[in-house]
C-alpha cells in the first residue's frame, strides 16, 4: 500500500473513506494512519507488518492483527462509561 506505484491510489482511497465517514457522521478507525506510524515512526519493517505468505503484500501479519486488536480494544474500552462507586453491588 505504500509502494511508490500504489501510493497515490492509496491516498485517494483513504481520503474517500474519510469523506464517507464524515458525511455519514460515523466514527472512523484510522487503521492506515496507525500502520503508517508503526512503519515511519517506530521503524517497524513491512516484512513484520505484512503476512509473510502473502505475495500481494496486502494482508496483515499475525503481529499486526494482534497490535490492531489491542489498539482498537483500548479505544473502545476508553469510551465505555465506568460504574460509579455508589452503583457497586455489596
Amino acid at each position: 500500500m505504500l509502494t511508490p506505484v500504489s501510493r497515490a491510489a492509496t491516498d485517494r482511497m483513504v481520503s474517500a473513506i474519510a469523506d464517507v465517514s464524515r458525511a455519514d457522521q460515523v466514527n472512523l478507525f484510522r487503521r492506515f494512519e496507525l500502520m503508517k506510524g508503526w512503519h515511519e515512526v517506530e521503524n517497524i519493517s513491512f516484512d513484520r507488518i505484512v503476512d509473510p505468505g502473502d505475495n500481494t503484500r496486502l494482508h496483515d501479519s499475525d503481529w499486526t492483527t494482534r497490535r490492531l486488536t489491542e489498539v482498537l480494544a483500548n479505544l473502545i474500552l476508553a469510551r465505555v462509561p465506568k460504574p460509579s462507586p455508589s452503583s457497586a453491588i455489596t
